[in-house]
């Protein structure tokens, strides 16, 4: 199965220190460009990145019931419902406006 025909994705990373509880994998750009609504745990920037841009939703506690919960209310939602915000975001976080960024930080070295 490739990533396009998934139902969402998944990003579960553990929260054991303040690099994991900020952390924005890569995975969460993966799924935002394969237009892939996304399931995170309470991991700060992640939770924030998927709430603020309407892409997915967070679980609320790290719990197995939450999880459960979680995963059967995305599984219940209408993929489509994301696509448009999916694609708006995809937009914006992309290598060829982070270039410019990166560039310009460079050249005020």
């Amino acid at each position: 199965m490739s990533a396009v025909e998934a139902d969402f994705g998944i990003i579960s990373t553990e929260n054991v220190c303040l690099n994991h509880f900020y952390c924005m994998p890569n995975k969460l750009f993966e799924y935002v460009h394969s237009e892939i609504p996304i399931l995170v745990n309470a991991l700060e920037d992640c939770r924030n990145f998927v709430e603020k841009n309407r892409v997915g939703m967070a679980v609320k506690e790290e719990t197995t019931e939450s999880w459960k919960e979680a995963v059967m209310s995305l599984s219940q939602k209408n993929k489509s419902s994301f696509i448009s915000n999916l694609i708006q975001v995809k937009e914006i976080y992309n290598w060829q406006n982070e270039e410019k960024k990166l560039l310009e930080f460079y050249n005020n070295l």
